[in-house]
């Protein structure tokens, strides 16, 4: 390793781990005393990285409390170092971190705050795709229909939440307060519409076990199969049916295929 590229490091280490082999090399140049400007630079780099964090995560931040929040930035800061050029998915991994960490880990709304923050962000960078709506199904032939399966949107995110969180979320970013935590799993979906605004609503657990198929790549048969499990053999068709429409209309397939073949 060249001298340089060793500096590099040493100085890379003293940011993320308080490491001292960079402070005499600093020290030689002279000018502000090492300590000092070291220390400059480490607050500078911890701060920028807490500011990103509450820049995505605003309704945890004020959810936990200044104290709170202060130190869960310093702890994910200290686990998670940043490591690409762009700040977008610093805190990436902030939810599990949330999840499995004293005293949050007893609280699951925190880690499901964390989740729903993270989702929306992620729907609003999300690729673009069409969307082609229910029109470009509607009249396939009959014996197209078992083969047929939707490609959802590059946006769309399910979340499978243990709390209200998405009620804590709503009053905190109006500056209300918020509501009593209540806890029982609750599945909600986030995506990006054709008018570029990020959007959120809940499902039923009908619903989500289905679109947890089609994500998985089902197609008609194959949805109404696994709803079998949970609605009258009779009313499948009628449910799988309805749920594609109203995803098609809500922007969320953005392509159709059936039987290995793409629907214009």
């Amino acid at each position: 390793m060249s001298w340089l590229a060793r500096l590099q490091s040493d100085f890379v280490q003293s940011l993320r781990q308080g490491s001292d082999r960079v402070r005499p090399a600093l020290a030689e140049e002279g000018g502000i005393a090492a300590d000092l400007g070291l220390g400059i630079y480490q607050h500078a780099y911890r701060a920028r990285l807490a500011e990103a964090l509450a820049n995505d995560h605003a309704a945890l931040a004020r959810y936990l409390g200044e104290s709170a929040w202060h130190k869960l930035c310093t702890d994910y800061v200290a686990a998670h170092p940043s490591r690409q050029r762009s700040l977008r998915v610093f805190g990436d991994a902030l939810p599990d971190f949330v999840a499995g960490i004293a005293p949050c880990d007893a609280h699951p709304e925190v880690a499901d705050l964390a989740r729903f923050e993270r989702a929306l962000l992620d729907s609003f960078d999300a690729a673009d795709a069409p969307s082609p709506g229910w029109d470009a199904v509607a009249d396939l032939p009959a014996d197209a229909w078992p083969t047929l399966a939707p490609r959802l949107h590059p946006s769309l995110r399910h979340l499978a939440l243990r709390s209200n969180a998405v009620a804590l979320w709503t009053a905190l970013k109006d500056e209300a307060t918020p509501p009593a935590v209540e806890l029982g799993e609750v599945h909600w979906v986030t995506w990006r519409d054709v008018d570029l605004l990020t959007r959120f609503r809940s499902l039923t657990a009908s619903e989500a076990a289905a679109l947890d198929q089609a994500i998985a790549g089902a197609d008609v048969a194959t949805l109404c199969e696994a709803m079998q499990d949970i609605h009258a053999a009779e009313d499948v068709p009628a449910v799988v049916v309805g749920y594609l429409r109203a995803w098609a209309d809500e922007g969320w397939v953005a392509g159709w295929s059936h039987a290995d073949a793409e629907v214009p």
